[in-house]
């Protein structure tokens, strides 16, 4: 079945279900969930080529034709193919102080578990974060050093055997590039936050709220 994913919608007063909105391109699907923040919802789905594509049921969108179609809004490959998903309410209270993170409240952990054995989540963030991290992102992508000369954002890149008219969404941040900001040398991490405007206390605290908001476990 390459048949992507459909958004269903249950009719109590006749018992049946309607069609709301689909994914129109050829997708084999290996699991999917919900991506939960606040009043907003996603929809997360692994293809048989270790991708993980964000869908979003947006009717005001002109390239979703009035709804009847689901946007894409995100993608990225993990390089595992992801079997099971499954939801965790992201902790919204700092357990060393009792103080709330406001910015994830109200938002969901998307947990996936893989056929390698491997464990990963995707946890919506605010926009400034977003974009914080993302500035960071690419300026470690060009300035450090990777193992075996690996490129990060190549290997992030979504991949697929068939052609396609449209391009990558992308807007996921890597975790794992991203975290790497905690073992580099406090002359390197000012320096790479001197060059995207911003201070390594800012990312530091950033990067923080996202490890207190995912540590359910």
């Amino acid at each position: 079945m390459q048949r992507s994913i459909t958004l269903l919608r249950y009719q109590t007063d006749f018992k049946t279900l309607s069609v709301t909105s689909r994914d129109i391109r050829p997708l084999e699907v290996y699991t999917s969930d919900l991506v939960v923040d606040g009043s907003g919802v996603n929809f997360l789905v692994s293809d048989h080529e270790k991708n993980l594509i964000l869908f979003a049921y947006d009717p005001e969108d002109h390239e979703s034709h009035g709804g009847s179609r689901l946007t894409r809004r995100a993608d990225m490959n993990i390089g595992s193919h992801a079997n099971t998903m499954w939801r965790i309410a992201a902790c919204g209270i700092d357990r060393s102080n009792g103080s709330a993170i406001q910015p994830y409240s109200g938002a969901h952990i998307t947990m996936m578990g893989t056929l390698d054995g491997s464990i990963c989540h995707v946890l919506p963030v605010a926009e400034k974060v977003y974009r914080r991290l993302l500035m960071l992102q690419n300026i470690m992508i060009t300035s450090l050093q990777h193992i075996g000369g690996l490129n990060p954002k190549a290997f992030r890149h979504v991949r697929s055997q068939r052609y396609s008219l449209s391009n990558p969404m992308k807007n996921m941040l890597d975790g794992d590039l991203v975290w790497k900001f905690n073992s580099l040398s406090h002359l390197e991490r000012h320096e790479l936050c001197k060059k995207i405007g911003t201070s390594p206390e800012q990312i530091l605290n950033d990067l923080m709220d996202i490890h207190r908001a995912t540590s359910v476990m």
